[in-house]
């Protein structure tokens, strides 16, 4: 019996290496489409379905911008901090690092208010808009508290809170398929 374990383990092994361990995906759906933005959302839409953020690599070619935002959306939706620091790939010609950076601060803010992680939002460059999401989406009023006034007071929150609290579908956090649904391929 032992013998056939180590059989089915060097079987499942040998596939691996010979196959490798990433699956190909097929996103030929998203090519022509008539609109740049409309390949992102495609594209980002099919990483998110096979959890393959690697795909927004795809857009490189096209925009960088895109790029990254497939990122975001795909980090957001998955709930992983570790697919924003794809966003911080910096070519030595790129002069627009600001951009990266505000992408990068949107992904982690986007995964942040997924997990309703407030430790997180604080950290990020705009707290209050972070925590606003979180707020109405827990329908949680001492996270008001933590605004800083900055982008949203507390007054507002509260309010935000409340109108959630009034409203019979809540006020989650759309997913990006409640988003783009209708106009993916």
């Amino acid at each position: 019996m032992k013998e056939v374990k180590i059989l089915f383990l060097i079987v499942i092994v040998g596939t691996l290496l010979v196959n490798g361990c990433s699956k190909e995906v097929d996103t030929s759906e998203c090519d022509d489409l008539p609109i740049p933005g409309r390949t992102m959302i495609c594209i980002a839409a099919i990483a998110i379905e096979e959890n393959e953020p690697s795909l927004c690599e795809q857009l490189s070619n096209q925009d960088e911008a895109l790029r990254d935002n497939c990122y975001v959306y795909v980090g957001g939706e998955l709930r992983d901090y570790d697919i924003c620091e794809n966003i911080l790939v910096v070519k030595e010609d790129d002069a627009d690092n600001y951009a990266k950076e505000h992408n990068y601060d949107t992904c982690m803010s986007s995964v942040a208010q997924h997990l309703n992680d407030v430790d997180e939002c604080q950290r990020r460059d705009m707290p209050d808009v972070c925590m606003l999401v979180i707020a109405g989406a827990t329908k949680d009023s001492s996270l008001c508290d933590l605004m800083s006034g900055e982008f949203f007071s507390r007054e507002q929150c509260l309010t935000q809170v409340e109108i959630c609290e009034n409203n019979q579908d809540g006020c989650e956090i759309p997913s990006f398929f409640k988003l783009y649904g209708e106009i993916l391929p």
